[in-house]
């Protein structure tokens, strides 16, 4: 496909002028593209070694070190990318990624809070930090950042869904279903939302409406565990007079 196309065009690039740090950096990119990381790590490394204050090459290293859950190195480049370039918003952002898989979640949000301050409409930077702060109980928060996110880019379903959790936890339920039926209908085969939306449900008393939601859950996903201990419980109390 257009990637192949790509790494072709980069590794030609390359032959020409195997000094050309921006060719190892694209084609890093469009490796990591295809999930062979450590193909792009090497071309990443190579980048850099080339020219050692080049910030975006930094951050590329960054990401492809965190997808392979090396989080400390990952964390490493993000800073040095910072360290080159204190406005690189995406390099705030991916440290703020880093720093909340290590559970360093105050830290994480210093980085998300700088990625958002650098760029207001950077909507995956709204997305972490609402998870942090979700994470840390700051629900209020939370639902201001998720709200936020969605506000930037209405039509994506995990979104919607993390949104309705939060409110649920709120003990908003109304609020809470409107927000996983929003998910559901962007993505139809979101079990977790589905699942999420009969918890919900149950909290309302709509019990045969919960046992649809669960069902439709263990539909598109037979191995949820949580949907089918739910779906039994709630069968149970069906069948109770």
């Amino acid at each position: 496909g257009k990637l192949d196309e790509a790494i072709a065009s980069y590794q030609r690039a390359i032959q020409l002028d195997p000094n050309y740090a921006f060719a190892h950096n694209n084609l890093g990119n469009a490796l990591y593209n295809q999930g062979k990381l450590d193909e792009a790590i090497a071309s990443y490394q190579r980048a850099i070694q080339l020219d050692p204050n080049y910030a975006f090459a930094h951050n590329n290293l960054g990401n492809a070190l965190y997808n392979q859950g090396k989080l400390d190195e990952a964390i490493a480049s993000y800073q040095r990318a910072i360290q080159l370039d204190p406005n690189y918003a995406f390099a705030h952002n991916g440290l703020g990624n880093a720093l909340s898989a290590q559970g360093n979640l105050t830290e994480a949000i210093a980085s998300y809070q700088r990625a958002i301050q650098l760029d207001p409409n950077f909507a995956i930077a709204h997305v972490g930090l609402s998870n942090v702060l979700s994470a840390q109980g700051n629900l209020t928060e939370a639902i201001a950042s998720y709200q936020r996110a969605i506000q930037l880019d209405p039509n994506v379903a995990s979104r919607h869904n993390n949104l309705s959790n939060a409110l649920s936890d709120q003990g908003k339920l109304a609020e809470a279903i409107a927000f996983f039926q929003r998910a559901i209908q962007l993505d139809p085969n979101f079990a977790a939302a589905h699942y999420s939306l009969g918890i919900a449900l149950r909290a309302q008393g709509k019990l045969a409406e919960e046992i649809a939601s669960f069902q439709r859950a263990l539909q598109l996903n037979p191995n949820f565990t949580a949907a089918q201990n739910n779906l039994r419980e709630a069968e149970r109390l069906l069948a109770t007079p």
